[in-house]
């Protein structure tokens, strides 16, 4: 098994699916906090079905040669249901990209870099310069802000620790309680994505193991992160009230922390916008947009719904994507059982 492929598609998850929203921990709160969201045990189970999620679609990506979500779908729905399921993947990343980029006016003017619309027009900018770049480009930027970005969340909210009186009958609980359907809909959320992307990168994958070993350690990654997010914001209860709550305990305790936790999380906002925007922008290529149109018109049409907020479109648009990726995997789902009841095969 070669290491390489691995970390870079596990850094290509990790970076395409933390965003405004997590890294700053704003949706760690909005779905594993109290008084619903299941807490640790919440987060091990949003952990464990994302893994089993992305080494299903990695390895039908590689064994298909997939290089967009639309071959996938093609392969695995057929033409009809494919094109069904064009419009609900185009609308859950054009809310996650309104998503990043109203974190991003949200950071700027939290940080007191910029007024919060000069905030949201420069990521926009920069958003659809790199979504031109394509997979080259996306794993590149990920592999330089992924690193960064897990040593600075370490330094940040520390190392996660057991939680006190863990064991199964409180996990049992704490899922039964609401904290399992929290799980679901953020898998479902964030599965959108992570098709998208891994569709794109079964071309990096050359043996099976790669792909479940990939989607693993970039899994893995995020729930660990989670947990010391959500374990910090618990004992800083005043920065809840903040909108990017991570931010605010690592400028309270001011200097360098401050300054390089604002710049990181910049560098993920950019990550997660440039994920969401090319998985739009190739699609619109596909079509016989020309390159530069399709990555421009929908970065506008997201920064224009962006001005709603950060917060309201984290606690309403993101559901909404979570429904839109429930949608689509309800779609593949149905679709690979009629063409394999045909004689179509199976790729799972």
């Amino acid at each position: 098994m070669r290491l390489g492929p691995v970390l870079a598609v596990a850094a290509v998850e990790v970076g395409a699916l933390v965003g405004a929203g997590f890294a700053s921990g704003r949706e760690v709160l909005e779905y594993f906090g109290p008084p619903l969201g299941g807490g640790w045990a919440g987060i091990v189970a949003f952990a464990a079905l994302l893994a089993l999620l992305g080494g299903v679609v990695l390895d039908a990506a590689r064994r298909l040669g997939s290089r967009s979500y639309r071959d996938l779908t093609l392969a695995l729905a057929g033409p009809g249901l494919s094109r069904a399921a064009d419009p609900v993947v185009a609308l859950g990343l054009f809310l996650g990209l309104a998503t990043t980029l109203a974190g991003a006016g949200a950071l700027s003017a939290q940080a007191r870099l910029a007024p919060e619309g000069v905030g949201l027009a420069a990521a926009a900018v920069v958003t659809a310069a790199l979504a031109r770049s394509g997979v080259a480009g996306l794993v590149a930027v990920n592999a330089l802000v992924v690193p960064a970005l897990v040593a600075v969340v370490a330094l940040v909210a520390g190392l996660p620790q057991p939680p006190a009186g863990a064991g199964w009958p409180q996990a049992v609980r704490a899922l039964a309680g609401g904290g399992g359907e929290r799980a679901v809909l953020y898998v479902l959320y964030n599965g959108l994505l992570a098709i998208v992307l891994f569709a794109s990168l079964g071309s990096r994958i050359g043996r099976r193991e790669e792909g479940w070993a990939a989607a693993a350690v970039g899994a893995g990654l995020l729930g660990l992160m989670a947990l010391a997010i959500l374990q910090t914001l618990e004992r800083h209860p005043a920065s809840q009230s903040a909108a990017m709550p991570l931010l605010h305990v690592a400028r309270s305790r001011g200097g360098a922390l401050g300054a390089a936790f604002t710049w990181i999380l910049a560098g993920e906002l950019l990550t997660t916008a440039v994920g969401n925007a090319y998985g739009l922008a190739a699609r619109l290529t596909a079509a016989g947009v020309a390159p530069a149109a399709a990555a421009a018109a929908p970065v506008a049409g997201a920064a224009a719904l962006a001005s709603a907020g950060f917060v309201p479109l984290v606690r309403y648009g993101y559901r909404a994507v979570a429904f839109a990726g429930a949608g689509y995997l309800l779609l593949l789902a149905v679709g690979a059982v009629l063409r394999g009841g045909r004689g179509g095969g199976h790729v799972w």
